[in-house]
């Protein structure tokens, strides 16, 4: 890795890591009250390809590369823990399925006669795996429909759903604001569908989905965990429910976002 370069991502890699892929022009960003930075951002859009040869990296530079919307500074938890790996170790002590249980963040008013408050049955079971989930996150990142110019943030981060909780990014959720028990939720995403982090914004999160629900019936359980995670991520009207459990079913992206 080039001097510069390392010197650009100084405060981002641990003891050991480096990045062996050529980074365009950026800068970190340091959140107004941080004495550390939370991610590298690069100064104009990248190709997808940029962001498949980070994502390559990730192994060995620790840094997990995220499209980015727009800086999602505003949404940034400026009293955070300084100590981003001390933080993170807080995702090991969350209960997902008691978080989830208790979160009851739906009004109880289901689609086609489902009330998911009353009907949880635990964590929907692992999906059915189409592709490893790195493979799928890389085609996922070339095949974007809209190919909306994103810049490429770096993030130190274990795992690709570690993100939310190592840059504090506050979701909007009136239930769970709190980024380490978003990233475990993640995490556990992750271990049953094979999803990954792939965009985010201000109010905005996207994941590529290697293990879909196997059918309808078990989308069905992923939705109630979708509604926890995010109420705003469904409409109201049956037609629209009816092909959002064929699009879980699919394999495509989960995409979520917060008014």
């Amino acid at each position: 890795m080039e001097s510069s370069q390392q010197d650009a991502l100084v405060g981002l890699l641990r003891p050991g890591r480096s990045l062996d892929v050529k980074l365009p022009p950026g800068e970190q960003f340091v959140p107004h009250g941080w004495t550390k930075p939370a991610f590298w951002v690069s100064d104009e859009p990248v190709t997808p390809h940029q962001w498949t040869a980070c994502r390559t990296a990730h192994p060995r530079s620790g840094l997990w590369p995220v499209l980015m919307y727009d800086l999602p500074c505003a949404v940034i938890d400026e009293e955070a823990d300084p100590d981003r790996w001390q933080a993170m170790r807080r995702i090991d002590e969350i209960d997902v399925e008691a978080l989830m249980a208790s979160a009851a963040c739906w009004d109880g008013a289901g689609w086609d006669g489902t009330d998911f408050r009353q009907s949880w049955q635990g964590l929907a079971s692992p999906g059915v795996p189409q592709e490893p989930a790195d493979v799928r996150a890389d085609r996922s990142i070339v095949d974007w429909p809209s190919q909306e110019p994103c810049r490429l943030m770096l993030v130190p981060a274990d795992r690709s759903a570690d993100v939310v909780a190592s840059i504090a990014w506050r979701l909007f959720n009136q239930d769970l604001v709190d980024p380490i028990a978003s990233s475990a939720i993640l995490r556990s995403w992750e271990d049953r569908f094979g999803a990954r982090v792939t965009h985010l914004g201000d109010g905005v999160l996207t994941l590529s989905v290697a293990a879909p629900p196997a059918d309808r019936s078990a989308a069905l359980r992923v939705v109630a965990e979708h509604l926890v995670f995010c109420a705003d991520s469904l409409s109201n009207d049956p037609d629209d429910f009816s092909a959002h459990l064929d699009h879980l079913t699919s394999g495509d992206p989960w995409s979520f976002w917060w008014d």
